[in-house]
């Protein structure tokens, strides 16, 4: 607002102008005024970007996230469906990493396992369903869906059975 009102004024006069408290009513130009913001505008708060992030849905009052909707399972780099254990075994073998791993339908055809690259050797473990979570092994840290659950291991590190812990890292080849 200042600003429009130094338009008509030379440089020192700006300055001079800027380093004093704002026009009195009286020394206002009449062609400007000070309008008042509408009450609409000071009542709306913006939303910011943390308030965005845990925005809801659906008209009930409770809050809930936004969640994104998953590929399905089989679009997965990671998901080699049908194979078998010694299938699983020798795409893992032949990347000999620690941490790579691929998972697959279980070998009775129910629920899925993850077959893992661990020194040298390949560990096989079982996702299980309980409820509707997915959980790996005996850990009782439960994921609303498997894609969740590489996800966390990924950046934190599978206890396995037989000692030992790793992170998940990289996956086999599909060819």
């Amino acid at each position: 607002m200042l600003n429009q009102v130094l338009v008509g004024l030379t440089n020192p006069q700006k300055a001079e102008r800027q380093q004093q408290q704002p026009l009195s009513r009286k020394e206002r130009p009449p062609s400007i005024r000070m309008v008042p913001p509408r009450p609409s505008d000071s009542e709306q708060p913006l939303l910011d970007l943390h308030e965005l992030a845990n925005a809801t849905t659906g008209p009930d009052s409770q809050r809930s996230p936004v969640k994104r909707p998953k590929p399905p399972i089989e679009q997965e780099l990671w998901y080699f469906c049908s194979i078998d254990r010694p299938g699983a075994e020798r795409k893992l073998n032949g990347v000999q990493k620690d941490g790579a791993f691929i998972v697959r339908q279980n070998s009775n055809g129910v629920g899925y396992s993850i077959s893992i690259y661990y020194q040298g050797d390949i560990r096989h473990l079982k996702i299980g369903k309980k409820g509707s979570g997915y959980h790996l092994g005996t850990s009782e840290k439960s994921f609303e869906c498997v894609q969740d659950l590489i996800a966390y291991f990924k950046s934190f590190p599978i206890e396995l059975k037989q000692g030992g812990k790793t992170k998940l890292t990289v996956t086999a080849p599909k060819s």
